[in-house]
């Protein structure tokens, strides 16, 4: 059965504990069935390419965490504190690509900055790092996110010929694509090109 694959974007400040935080996230949402990734550590222009750009476009959801920063000279609190750079523009990609996010920002944190202002982002304010993981759990199953697809389109053979191929379909026009025969994707394929009004 194909899991959804979620990609967990946020601060990777080892001496702030955020990805123990990460790693929790990951973890309870595994245990409901999605298959998380959480880029670690990426320092190279190919282990941007192939770890971070390729797993956002392949993911059906995206998870944006934005952690607190350095204070901000000059704003008042309780808003004066800049947030993650790095995952704003990991936010920029997803949402190029049009994958569905929640976005979650600790208190404290500039509203609307960065590419959230761009996108007119609504995130999900969170105080307590310790139960981030359970928030974003109960988020995904009040926005309805399933764990049971992945955005591909699976072709099966007749049960003579039992080959599956996947086809990612072009990105940004992300659609849900279930299981079908060869034969029927076929007929109607051929019947879309040869019949336009169809």
């Amino acid at each position: 059965m194909p899991q959804a694959r979620v990609f967990i974007s946020c601060g990777q400040r080892p001496e702030a504990r955020e990805t123990e935080v990460a790693a929790a996230v990951a973890t309870a949402l595994a245990d409901e069935g999605f298959s998380p990734y959480v880029a670690v550590g990426q320092q190279t222009l190919q282990g941007l390419k192939e770890n971070i750009f390729e797993k956002i476009e392949e993911a059906e959801y995206f998870i944006f965490i934005d952690f607190c920063r350095e204070q901000i000279v000059g704003l008042a609190p309780p808003n004066n504190h800049r947030g993650s750079v790095f995952v704003q523009q990991e936010l920029a990609v997803a949402a190029y690509l049009g994958t569905e996010s929640m976005i979650f920002q600790e208190t404290g944190i500039c509203a609307r900055e960065g590419i959230l202002a761009a996108i007119q982002g609504n995130p999900i304010n969170f105080r307590n790092r310790a139960n981030l993981a359970a928030e974003v759990v109960n988020e995904a199953k009040r926005r309805g996110w399933a764990s049971d697809w992945q955005n591909s389109l699976v072709v099966v053979a007749p049960a003579s010929r039992r080959e599956t191929h996947r086809i990612r379909p072009a990105c940004p026009w992300r659609t849900k694509f279930r299981q079908t025969d060869a034969r029927t994707l076929r007929s109607r394929l051929h019947s879309k090109l040869c019949d336009p009004q169809s």
